[in-house]
């Protein structure tokens, strides 16, 4: 099995975003081992990740003002 590492500054809206939510549950997880380094844990995203998908945060409180 290959290891796939994809690291990401938060899952909030935009277009990586929503194209790393929208392909990886179309990557095999028989193949793959997917690992997903999240460096700020907010986005609303974070929702539609798939369930096989390893996710790790690196800051893992949202201390945003936002």
């Amino acid at each position: 099995m290959k290891k796939i590492l994809i690291i990401q500054e938060s899952l909030n809206v935009g277009g990586a975003e929503t194209l790393l939510t929208s392909i990886l549950p179309y990557i095999d997880s028989s193949k793959y081992e997917i690992n997903l380094l999240i460096l700020h844990k907010k986005g609303i995203f974070i929702i539609f990740l798939p369930p096989d998908v390893k996710v790790k945060y690196y800051f893992n409180t949202d201390n945003s003002k936002h």
